[in-house]
């Protein structure tokens, strides 16, 4: 059976960009709620995002809430957002979806699964930095799920830094082109502007730069690990396909290269998982999980990249 998570990020103002994605100052967290709650249901498109619904109204009464969403939290996320000034455009409140598929909805262990969940957010540190808003269960849609909200406030920063708990900066390395090449520092200004410049011994000085983790792709690998260890029966078999999700903003950014790689290697998991399934011990399997693991990071880079150019281009238009 199957378990994939996936993470979902809450802008304090409108996205720029053609998904129609509110922001919290504009009212997405209650919006949110409604629809998690089936309070409010849109026939046509979801709350934020331009999806058709799947919800199936007969079997909404099976839905179970663990925690509903407290509306004062959202007055003290926005008031919190101008205690700690920060940007309009960052992120206040973030959301994981569990998604396990394959189940008979009747005989699917709530309680269970509430512990499994409450122990990995547990495990991985996500519970003790960030305050939980909202966890409900759906039995109304084609696979059972649940969705957990979460303040974006680290409580260990004292501000809203969810990038440095998910992708925090490593260790700085030598910066390189796209051909892999070390790219090394030049002098600025004065008579020797243009030359490389040289350390003590003479030797060219490379620009350093210090990469962040993907936050998408180590949420998956922690789930996988979490999964493994405690001998569970679910694996996450989606984690990289899954991760291959991207918006149209960040699609169009891509190159024809790029966009066949991603067909490919979501094909390519496929391949691999029929492999396993059928030869576990196959000596082709660890390549083939190799090969996955570096061409999706190279193109989760390169999303990345896109979404920093798109964020700056944002920033110019976005008052403080």
């Amino acid at each position: 059976m199957t378990a994939v998570l996936s993470l979902k990020f809450y802008n304090f103002v409108n996205n720029n960009n053609n998904n129609g994605e509110r922001g919290i100052l504009s009212g997405c967290l209650s919006a949110l709620s409604k629809h998690n709650l089936r309070q409010e249901i849109n026939r046509k498109m979801e709350i934020k995002r331009k999806q058709k619904t799947n919800i199936n109204e007969a079997e909404s009464k099976n839905n179970i809430v663990v925690q509903s969403l407290d509306y004062e939290e959202i007055d003290r996320i926005k008031q919190l957002q101008k205690d700690t000034k920060t940007r309009k455009n960052g992120v206040g409140a973030f959301s994981l979806v569990f998604d396990f598929k394959n189940q008979d909805k009747e005989q699917f262990d709530i309680k269970a699964h509430n512990e499994l969940i409450n122990e990995y957010l547990a495990d991985i540190g996500l519970s003790d930095r960030f305050e939980q808003l909202e966890f409900v269960w759906h039995m109304d849609e084609k696979s059972v799920h649940c969705h957990v909200l979460f303040s974006g406030y680290d409580r260990y920063k004292a501000r809203f830094v969810v990038n440095d708990y998910f992708s925090p900066k490593g260790e700085p390395e030598p910066k390189r082109n796209k051909k892999g090449n070390v790219i090394f520092k030049k002098i600025a200004n004065g008579k020797d502007r243009g030359k490389f410049q040289l350390d003590n011994n003479g030797k060219q000085i490379p620009k350093l730069e210090a990469k962040r983790r993907n936050g998408a792709q180590w949420l998956q690998d922690t789930f996988s690990e979490y999964l493994d260890c405690n001998n569970l029966i679910y694996t996450n078999k989606k984690e990289f396909s899954s991760l291959l999700q991207f918006s149209n903003s960040v699609w169009r950014g891509f190159s024809d290269e790029t966009k066949e790689a991603v067909y490919h290697f979501r094909k390519l998991e496929d391949e691999f998982y029929e492999l396993k399934q059928h030869s576990p011990k196959h000596k082709l399997l660890k390549q083939l999980h190799q090969e996955m693991v570096t061409g999706v990071s190279e193109i989760l880079t390169e999303a990345r990249d896109i979404q920093e150019k798109n964020k700056k281009l944002s920033n110019r238009g976005t008052k403080k």
